[in-house]
């Protein structure tokens, strides 16, 4: 009948303690003694309703309570049985603490991974523009020979291709005005025209693409 009653203690959860009350809130059953201070609390708080959770001082330290009434009056005209169950707070905290010692190590390596990742990134995306930052440094040193890598299919892609064919356009540019110099220069010295005419063909290479360059002079005084 006790095991009928009130079942078997090795199929109870371990480190839980239960008590049955009766209906004048007298414990009819524990498993562990409930102190004088919890039934005070556990009366004041069935006065409020038939199921709640209260904390009580034990000697071991902070104890979790549960309860709940369990009505018996039309089967066993008995009123109603308060059930109380409660826990040690190191045991019931137990898996709390458990998932914050390593939920702070996890958040930890997540934040560093998350900033590894985002230097990463910046680091990719700078980059195209630390080449058109140095290109553009040499084409201030005149060096019109700077190219930008062509890559990707971004913003950075269509950047890459017009700067590189501005580079092209100033090189001809200043190579065609140089070459206009050194004509004059050559002209205003009153060299003879066969001079005038290599240099023209050799500056022509330089500044119009093709296979072959000829230059037509005039015959004649004029």
């Amino acid at each position: 009948a006790y095991a009928a009653l009130w079942g078997d203690p090795d199929e109870r959860p371990f480190g839980t303690h239960f008590c049955v009350l009766d209906h004048a809130r007298r414990p009819l059953h524990c498993s562990a003694p409930l102190p004088e201070a919890a039934l005070a609390t556990l009366s004041t708080r069935l006065a409020a309703g038939p199921a709640g959770r209260f904390e009580f001082a034990e000697a071991g330290g902070t104890q979790f309570a549960s309860f709940r009434e369990i009505f018996v009056q039309s089967r066993f005209r008995a009123g109603s049985w308060p059930v109380v169950a409660w826990q040690a707070d190191t045991f019931a905290l137990a898996p709390i603490v458990a998932l914050r010692a390593m939920l702070v190590p996890l958040i930890a390596i997540t934040l560093l991974a998350a900033a590894l990742l985002g230097l990463t990134q910046v680091r990719r995306t700078l980059q195209p523009l630390q080449q058109l930052v140095r290109a553009v440094g040499r084409i201030g040193a005149r060096d019109f020979a700077a190219r930008v890598p062509v890559n990707g299919t971004s913003e950075f892609r269509e950047l890459a291709v017009a700067f590189n064919g501005m580079s092209e356009r100033l090189g001809r540019q200043f190579g065609a005005l140089q070459t206009f110099a050194e004509v004059d220069a050559v002209i205003l010295a009153q060299v003879d025209m066969d001079r005038i005419a290599a240099l023209v063909v050799t500056r022509m290479q330089e500044v119009v693409r093709g296979r072959a360059w000829l230059l037509l002079l005039a015959e004649g005084a004029g």
